[in-house]
């Protein structure tokens, strides 16, 4: 398989430690890191079925939001980092709020 060189930043803390772990393990960094990169890619690479990142990525006016189903406390760990500025809705908040009306008023429906 062909390769190609990639560069990128990593803190120095970090690759310290896994240096030191390649070492114990006999292993290189590249074996390491492309052994990574391929089980991410294994992992995502078809994404959920029912909502493939392609129909969302060709969708110019995408923007992503949380998970309905994660742990309340990431909810509002999400909320406080990204939906609020002051106290108060910021844009992106007062969107994720429409949608998730939306979603409610058509679910109690049944």
């Amino acid at each position: 398989m062909a390769e190609r060189l990639f560069n990128f930043w990593m803190d120095e803390a970090l690759k310290k430690e896994l240096e030191i772990l390649a070492v114990r393990e006999g292993r290189s960094l590249k074996e390491i890191l492309n052994e990574q990169a391929r089980k991410y890619v294994e992992v995502h690479k078809e994404g959920n079925p029912q909502h493939l990142l392609t129909s969302f990525t060709e969708n110019e006016d995408f923007i992503g939001f949380p998970a309905i189903g994660i742990e309340l406390i990431k909810k509002e760990i999400y909320v406080k980092k990204h939906c609020i500025d002051d106290d108060r809705l910021n844009d992106f908040g007062k969107e994720l709020w429409g949608h998730v009306t939306q979603w409610y008023h058509l679910m109690r429906k049944y």
